[in-house]
């Protein structure tokens, strides 16, 4: 099962590394992706990021990718927006918070009490981590193009100079 997850996270990876785009707006879809998969839009955030991304000029393709393939780490996710947002909200020490992992998208009242079930601390806490991942992503995945960029072109300019 492992080998299986790490070969289509390679596929994706390789998919989002040949997209014929700039490198900030690669980036930029990236980190929405990522940011996209803190907030509790479940299955709607691969479509969801593809239009932000595109709508902020960025690719949509990239943040479509990244939003599918970080799926099996919203569990991990979402614990972590319930962890800020109860230490924002004063270290809240009292009993612990219960969160309804079942949810129905039978209609939009019943999206609307599964949000109400999660509480203020996991929404202020996807917010704030949302904005988070947005802004780590987007520089460390531009930093990264950038670095395999002057590589490639490092490796084009030895490859020129030995054929001469």
């Amino acid at each position: 099962m492992l080998s299986r997850f790490y070969n289509k996270f390679k596929q994706t990876y390789d998919k989002i590394m040949s997209l014929p785009d700039a490198p900030s707006k690669i980036s930029g879809g990236v980190g929405i992706g990522a940011a996209m998969d803190f907030l509790p839009i479940p299955i709607v955030s691969i479509p969801v990021s593809f239009v932000i991304a595109r709508a902020l000029g960025l690719n949509g393709l990239a943040a479509a990718l990244t939003a599918m393939i970080l799926k099996v780490a919203v569990p991990i996710f979402y614990a972590l927006n319930i962890m800020i947002g109860k230490l924002i909200i004063s270290g809240h020490t009292g009993t612990p918070h219960t969160v309804a992992v079942h949810f129905e998208l039978t209609s939009p009242q019943a999206w609307l009490m599964w949000l109400k079930s999660l509480g203020k601390p996991f929404l202020l806490g996807a917010g704030i981590n949302s904005i988070t991942a947005y802004i780590i992503v987007y520089f460390a995945f531009r930093r990264f193009l950038a670095y395999r960029q002057d590589k490639y072109q490092q490796k084009q300019v030895t490859t020129e100079s030995s054929n001469k």
